[in-house]
């Protein structure tokens, strides 16, 4: 098998790095033709296209960028997980063992899932606007190297004093949300990061995405639906919206402006006068059986 590895060095220091190397001798032993790459070296692209394996080794975030050429290419994909949450791999029960992804290639199985795409842009996980994504924003304006969940406080401590924009939501071409500050979530996949999934029973084979708005006047109330999602009670609340569609925009109220968040990546700012960086709607649609993945035949317990 033609298997290509893309490492992103952001995320492969130490032990990591060594699971890379290892994946890499464990594949050659078998007699797969593997290839190496950084995700930003030239001809990343090109190399997908030519693989019938691609293995990301990374976090969420090197997912999220290779998605399009994925997309493109018939290759499968296989999310060996280095970063912070790395709510893919989580997902679809890939974890940090050479020896897992050894067993998949070895006896490959294939699934083909949805993916989201907002605004001409592919997401595996979510998008969203509102409080989480204005975090996502604040740490990429500051972030220099790996993180950790401990990299998060400074940005939310920072975004409690900002209030939620008012936003507006049709959900195929139904008003579902009209004028009402808070936070919104289009999800493919359930998984959200520190498992406060929004949107739990999200399914990514249904050709659908699971949209969740949950109100609120502050970020400490967000913060609220942000520990409801934890508990497992956000389901449950009256107060949150949900539906199920397969085309859904989101805007902003005149004169107030939100982030929007991509994969746990910072993406547009949502303003009713776009300028650089921003536009007036996130427009997003259910693209099916758009990306292949090797699934893992049993988890590795050390």
């Amino acid at each position: 098998m033609r298997v290509l590895i893309l490492h992103n060095p952001s995320s492969g220091t130490g032990s990591r790095r060594a699971l890379v190397d290892e994946s890499e001798r464990l594949l050659r032993a078998d007699g797969h033709e593997v290839s190496r790459m950084a995700p930003m070296d030239a001809g990343a692209h090109d190399a997908i296209a030519y693989a019938e394996l691609v293995v990301l080794a990374g976090g969420d975030g090197t997912v999220h960028h290779a998605l399009r050429a994925l997309s493109r290419s018939r290759a499968a994909m296989y999310h060996l997980p280095l970063g912070t949450e790395n709510l893919f791999a989580r997902h679809f029960g890939m974890d940090r063992h050479a020896v897992t992804l050894r067993r998949a290639v070895a006896n490959p199985t294939i699934a083909e899932i949805d993916l989201g795409e907002a605004n001409g842009r592919l997401f595996s996980l979510m998008v969203s606007a509102g409080p989480d994504a204005g975090v996502i924003h604040d740490l990429a304006s500051t972030r220099n190297g790996p993180i950790s969940h401990l990299t998060y406080l400074a940005p939310i401590r920072r975004q409690l004093s900002i209030r939620p924009a008012p936003l507006w939501i049709e959900a195929d071409g139904t008003t579902i949300v009209e004028d009402r500050p808070g936070w919104a979530v289009v999800a493919n996949l359930p998984d959200y990061g520190m498992r406060a999934n929004p949107a739990p029973r999200a399914d990514a084979t249904d050709g659908l995405l699971d949209v969740v708005f949950m109100p609120a006047s502050s970020t400490w109330r967000a913060f609220r639906w942000f520990l409801a999602g934890r508990w497992g009670t956000a389901e449950r609340h009256p107060d949150r919206v949900f539906v199920r569609t397969s085309r859904v925009r989101i805007a902003t109220s005149q004169g107030a402006t939100a982030p929007a968040q991509i994969d746990g990546e910072p993406f547009i700012k949502l303003a009713d006068s776009p300028s650089d960086g921003s536009s007036d709607v996130l427009d997003v649609v259910c693209r099916r059986n758009a990306l292949r993945v090797l699934l893992p035949r049993t988890r590795t317990h050390a």
